[in-house]
């Protein structure tokens, strides 16, 4: 490979590399995680106490931003942190404007706040105990056994019954679950056909059940340990 082509490589992959990037953090959300949940609750729960260190922020739904909560310090908190920053700073080799050195002292309080607003958000999302985050991935298959046998009990009038909401509810947000697609008769009006099909599906999910619950505990089994690297936080 010439030197052009590597380069070229290089660059493909890196921007491959950003676009997952992207596509990882948009796809799981920090304010989705539980542990931020939990974080914002208990925020939400001191402001609504009167903790003056809880700042409320409305959001914007066209933005896709939710109401959320953050730490900050009190506005005479700041000033006497910045008149401590101004103190204690050696003032000596300052080129800049004379006005500049409160901008100076306001910035770095700010920087001190948003660090502190963030620590309780990194502890939050901190990853749990490797035997535990494998205990997570077999409840998973736990359940899945469960959903799977609750199913295998219910007679065929009930599956077919079953089958047909879902189908419907699919339907009502533009996805089907049959193969023929969302436009044939309603399977609610359609009683045998819902019966074939709901036993068909039976069959299915049988399959589909001794494939995917093997491969959640083999997931379990073979969990690599995490490298605690958090695309929505960066390197950490």
């Amino acid at each position: 490979m010439s030197n052009a082509d590597q380069i070229t490589h290089f660059w493909r992959k890196a921007d491959e590399a950003s676009e997952l990037f992207d596509r990882a953090c948009y796809t799981h959300p920090l304010r989705e995680h539980h542990g931020i949940k939990a974080h914002q609750s208990d925020l939400a729960r001191r402001h609504r106490a009167g903790d003056p260190h809880v700042i409320r922020y409305a959001g914007d739904e066209a933005d896709g931003i939710p109401e959320h909560y953050k730490l900050a310090w009190t506005t005479e908190e700041k000033a006497r942190l910045q008149s401590i920053y101004l103190t204690a700073r050696d003032w000596s080799n300052w080129t800049e404007a004379e006005n500049e050195k409160e901008s100076a002292a306001k910035l770095f309080v700010g920087i001190l706040e948003g660090y502190g607003a963030a620590l309780p958000q990194q502890v939050a999302i901190e990853l749990p105990k490797q035997k535990e985050r494998q205990r997570n991935l077999d409840s998973v298959a736990n359940a899945f056994d469960k959903l799977v046998d609750s199913i295998s009990r219910l007679d065929s009038a009930a599956l077919a019954w079953l089958y047909a909401t879902v189908e419907e509810n699919a339907a009502n947000v533009g996805m089907s679950v049959r193969p023929d697609g969302p436009d044939i008769v309603s399977l609610k009006r359609s009683w045998l056909r819902a019966l074939a099909e709901s036993g068909e599906s039976r069959d299915l999910l049988n399959l589909f059940h001794s494939g995917v619950g093997l491969s959640i505990r083999k997931a379990a089994a073979t969990l690599p340990k995490a490298d605690r690297d958090d695309p929505r936080l960066g390197k950490r």
